[in-house]
């Protein structure tokens, strides 16, 4: 399973694109949580969103 089939897409049928970096992490931490499930988080998570403009 790769990144991009976990994260829902946007109504307009695109990912996050045009948010912000705070949105863009919120829905990876919401998509990782998610297929995590019941599962005990076994490390930590670092996670980066860099937005090139």
């Amino acid at each position: 399973m790769n990144l991009p089939s976990m994260i829902p897409r946007q109504a307009h049928g695109t990912y996050h694109a045009q948010e912000n970096a705070e949105t863009i992490h919120a829905a990876v931490m919401s998509a990782v949580a998610a297929f995590r499930g019941e599962e005990a988080q076994a490390d930590d998570i670092t996670l980066v969103v860099v937005k090139a403009t």
